[in-house]
């Protein structure tokens, strides 16, 4: 297969796209669904652990390398100029930012290992294989968004998740119990991806001169978004690693409880590489300054988010708690109220999601990034307050998304208002 061969075609790249999405989502509780019915509750919940600190510190922060790649590869190419400068650049950015992530990953072990790992350093390693893996796939993905290279971004996808999938089933099948086996299973994901994908990055689809990248500015813009998509994934996935870290008198509880937050919570794992086909068309938009178009695209595109998350907190309510007993293995019975919180949650996070792209197609960073801190804030006080930690932790994921996706707004509408009285002088 070679790079020409795997392009954007019409209906063509966007059915890649959308089964690589099914895959890549389905993975996310096939694998918990397999561990939680091949190992007892307390390696069950350092299992799920490492897959929720792998979406905060894999996706979570390097989420931002893949926005920051496609954001310049898409001014480029806006501006007529070719974008392979920005694959190395990109590259780099990634290279750096997970040196840093690895490093405070491997400075928080003592406390993270034996507080949510089980007492498993081996998982750690996993993590930090997830964290190299993650890096360079997010710089191969933001230069596929850009291109518009759309059956090689679903192919990214779908060998993310299915090498998990596989993998994770190999051993289950050998009936191994350690969970580090399925932690190494899972971690590799990404890597496979980035190395399947990278022949994608060959042949550029635009004309034009060359122009040059600035890789420290690209890498500090990527490290400050970094800082606000890593406090995007704190808030969707450290309620239940602080329900573990609390309950571990109690596994049966926390492990049913994280069964829950994984499939509410699923929609968002598949929004993120929708983020990356924003951006390029709001990023023309802005270099044109076509507010119509910009506003136009957002406002319809928030209204189908509320329409999903009407139908997703109905389906989670419905269906939740059955699925959290019967597909993941959850020891007990949760209550169908949690479940609708929890959709809730998830619904006000696709719209925070949803706006962060537009913020960062406007090169508003410091307000994304200042929404999610604010957020985040407002999120760890919930958590730290002394209610009963489930619901805390409900509650948490409910009103840290809503006041996110608030500030973006107001930022949001503050900074198009500045564009629009410079562009008036």
């Amino acid at each position: 297969m070679t790079a020409t061969s795997v392009r954007a075609g019409g209906p063509v790249g966007a059915l890649t796209v959308a089964g690589g999405l099914l895959v890549l989502g389905a993975s996310s509780f096939l694998v918990l669904g397999m561990a939680g019915h091949a190992l007892e509750p307390g390696a069950y919940s350092a299992v799920a652990s490492l897959y929720l600190l792998v979406a905060i510190v894999g996706p979570g922060a390097f989420s931002a390398v893949e926005q920051e790649t496609n954001r310049e590869a898409s001014g480029l190419r806006a501006a007529g100029n070719r974008d392979e400068p920005v694959v190395r650049a990109g590259l780099l950015a990634a290279l750096r930012l997970a040196a840093l992530v690895g490093g405070l990953a491997v400075a928080a072990g003592p406390l993270v290992v034996p507080r949510m790992l089980g007492g498993s350093w081996a998982l750690l390693g996993c993590l930090l294989l997830a964290v190299a893996g993650s890096a360079g796939l997010a710089a191969v993905r933001g230069v596929l968004a850009a291109r518009d290279r759309r059956s090689w971004y679903g192919l990214s996808l779908a060998v993310e998740g299915g090498s998990r999938i596989a993998g994770c089933g190999a051993v289950a099948a050998i009936g191994a119990t350690h969970p580090a086996a399925f932690g190494l299973a899972f971690a590799a994901g990404a890597g496979v991806a980035f190395l399947v994908c990278l022949p994608g990055l060959r042949s550029p689809t635009h004309d034009g001169p060359a122009a040059g990248v600035d890789v420290g500015a690209m890498t500090r813009s990527a490290g400050l978004l970094a800082l606000g998509s890593a406090v995007t994934f704190v808030l969707a996935n450290a309620a239940p690693l602080v329900l573990v870290a609390r309950l571990t008198d109690r596994p049966e509880l926390a492990a049913s409880y994280v069964s829950l937050f994984v499939l509410a919570r699923t929609p968002l794992f598949v929004f993120a590489p929708v983020q990356s086909f924003l951006l390029p068309g709001l990023t023309t938009a802005a270099e044109h300054g076509d507010t119509e178009a910009f506003g136009r695209r957002l406002r319809h595109l928030l209204v189908a988010i509320c329409a999903a998350g009407v139908v997703g907190t109905a389906g989670a309510a419905v269906v939740g708690p059955w699925a959290a007993r019967v597909l993941m293995g959850a020891p007990l019975d949760l209550p169908a109220t949690a479940a609708a919180f929890l959709g809730l949650g998830t619904a006000g996070m696709l719209a925070a999601q949803l706006l962060q792209p537009a913020l960062v197609a406007t090169g508003a960073h410091r307000a994304a990034t200042g929404a999610w801190i604010v957020g985040g804030c407002v999120f760890g006080a919930l958590l730290a307050l002394p209610l009963d930690p489930v619901a805390g932790a409900v509650a948490a994921q409910v009103v840290g998304p809503v006041v996110v996706g608030v500030a973006m707004l107001l930022a949001l509408r503050s900074t198009r208002r500045s564009r629009a009285g410079r562009r008036s002088v």
